[in-house]
């Protein structure tokens, strides 16, 4: 394990309260914001966000994508009002600021934008513009700043690239593709053309490349610290990227754990680590579930001598980190006679890697669905337990802090809920509630009375619809099927989830820039930064390369 020290820092503007938490591990620190406005903390029971309204009639044809620091989020969209199909939109949370962005496969036809990822500033997706195919795009939230990267399969339209597994790490990003003639394999771009390139032929050959991912061991509904989705089964951490490839071909469990820096030389092979998928960050480690003669959670720090396993004979599957602590979705080795999937957790430790709690004691039914969300300091799912059905659970990671937070629908064994999304002091889900109405918008607090159907979205027609939800700011945006159909919808003046930002020492910083839009602001900053990083009070911006961590 790990020591870490938090140091508060208090960043002031005008009438708004921005906290800051430097946190300090290892060999990496962290800051965290808190930018919520003073008048937005009175004390009072009850939810302090608004009504949840509808924004437009248009239609999201996959999950909205927040950007950090700001109110807005972009997604692939479609209103059946225009002449154009599915195509990059942005919404600002008003009617009047959500529009499409540009019309990148004009006409009727779709481009279908998807695969985002936030990196310095710009949102980098992939869509077909009618010519190239699928190919890596760019965006500043323009029309004139929506451009195509590269046409990395040089071709006609059936000749495309096809960019997956988009991943910001660093200044950089990372994600596979097939350039039609060495197969999918890793790629990385800084944004510019001739910044974007083949990082290594992992598996020499035209027509199979090394990163042949399945796309049911790769769930994008995977939060990474609350800002925004990335692949499980590709994940960046401390500059670097750990994923799942296949060095000779011939697939099955032949595909090992590897490791790249976006160079050629730093992209290497951990050979003895086979068939390694679900990978999340807890501490300054990677975590991951492997098959190296039997199922095992393992850990790694980048090195070969730090990657080891820290329990076996348990096959798990999902992850999410919170507070310190791994929740997934684990089972005994499947050649045991016990195959049911129960809540596991683990603090990096074999000792710490334990069954937190028989929710359904029947050794072939699992209890736990694979979508929860981390909210406060604990962790939150939706189980089964063979009696009460659909119920909101929840775990501090011990048996006696496991336990139902409600049945939402009694006398129903069906499992909707999905979606669990936690914001700064409120979790919403979706959930078919006692009136049988279908999947509606639920809230909690964490406390059986203060969990809740928010709004019946659609009360009278059934099933509302609810999707995949998105925070930006304070601005939570979701899709629903309401009386007039599929739309976008958004809660305003939710309390923010807290950015982090990741420090590395002796490497220039991503720029820090707080999102304010009033004028004339006067702003301060205690105690001071690390050596290296300076304030702008100007802008509000933080910059510099620290030579200290503290």
């Amino acid at each position: 394990m790990f020591s870490k020290r938090i140091i508060s820092l208090l960043v002031v503007l005008s009438m708004v309260s921005q906290a800051m938490v430097l946190t300090n591990t290892d060999n990496s620190s962290n800051f965290v914001e808190d930018s919520s406005p003073l008048q937005q903390l009175p004390e009072y029971g009850g939810a302090r966000a608004d009504e949840p309204i509808r924004i437009h009639d248009v239609y999201s044809g996959n999950t909205p994508f927040g950007i950090p620091g700001t109110n807005s989020v972009y997604f692939n969209g479609y209103d059946d009002s225009s002449s154009e199909g599915y195509e990059l939109w942005k919404s600002d949370g008003t009617t009047e600021g959500t529009v499409v962005v540009k019309d990148i496969n004009p006409g009727s036809a779709s481009s279908r934008p998807g695969n985002f990822a936030y990196l310095n500033g710009k949102t980098y997706f992939t869509a077909d513009d009618g010519t190239h195919g699928d190919e890596l795009w760019v965006t500043d939230g323009t029309e004139e700043g929506t451009v195509m990267i590269k046409d990395i399969f040089v071709g006609d339209e059936d000749d495309a690239g096809y960019p997956q597994h988009t991943t910001a790490e660093g200044d950089k990003l990372f994600f596979t593709a097939d350039d039609g003639t060495h197969g999918r394999e890793l790629w990385v771009s800084d944004g510019s053309e001739e910044g974007t390139f083949m990082v290594k032929d992992i598996n020499p050959g035209e027509e199979f490349g090394g990163i042949n991912i399945g796309a049911n061991h790769c769930p994008y509904s995977h939060l990474v610290n609350n800002e925004y989705y990335q692949s499980s089964c590709f994940i960046g951490s401390e500059g670097s990227v750990f994923f799942s490839a296949d060095s000779d071909g011939s697939g099955g469990d032949s595909s090992t754990l590897w490791k790249s820096d976006g160079t050629e030389n730093g992209t290497v092979e951990f050979e003895d680590v086979i068939s390694p998928e679900y990978f999340n960050v807890l501490g300054n480690k990677v975590t991951f579930f492997a098959r190296n003669g039997s199922y095992a959670v393992w850990e790694t720090d980048g090195t070969e001598e730090g990657t080891v396993v820290i329990r076996d004979q348990v096959d798990g599957s999902w992850g999410h980190v919170v507070n310190d602590k791994l929740f997934f979705n684990g089972r005994p080795d499947p050649d045991s006679e016990n195959t049911r999937s129960e809540l596991w957790v683990s603090d990096g430790t074999g000792d710490g890697t334990y069954m937190v709690k028989d929710i359904y004691p029947d050794e072939h039914h699992g209890s736990v669905q694979p979508e929860g969300a981390s909210f406060g300091d604990k962790y939150y799912f939706m189980a089964n337990d063979g009696t009460n059905g659909t119920s909101l659970w929840v775990s501090d990671g011990t048996g006696d802090g496991t336990y139902m937070v409600k049945d939402v629908n009694p006398n129903t064994m069906v499992l909707w809920g999905q979606n669990l999304f936690g914001t700064g002091d409120e979790l919403y889900f979706y959930e078919d509630g006692p009136s049988n109405n279908g999947s509606e918008l639920w809230v909690s607090d964490g406390t059986e009375d203060g969990t809740y159907e928010y709004k019946d979205i659609k009360p009278g027609y059934g099933n509302s619809g609810v999707t995949k939800m998105a925070q930006s700011g304070t601005n939570l945006f979701f899709i629903a099927n309401d009386a007039s159909g599929n739309g976008l919808h958004v809660i305003g003046n939710v309390t923010p989830i807290l950015p982090s930002y990741t420090l590395y020492k002796d490497v220039e910083m991503n720029p820090i820039t707080f999102d304010y839009d009033g004028e004339d602001a006067d702003w301060e900053i205690y105690p001071d930064l690390p050596a290296g990083l300076s304030f702008n009070s100007a802008d509000g911006t933080i910059t510099g390369t620290p030579d200290e961590l503290f």
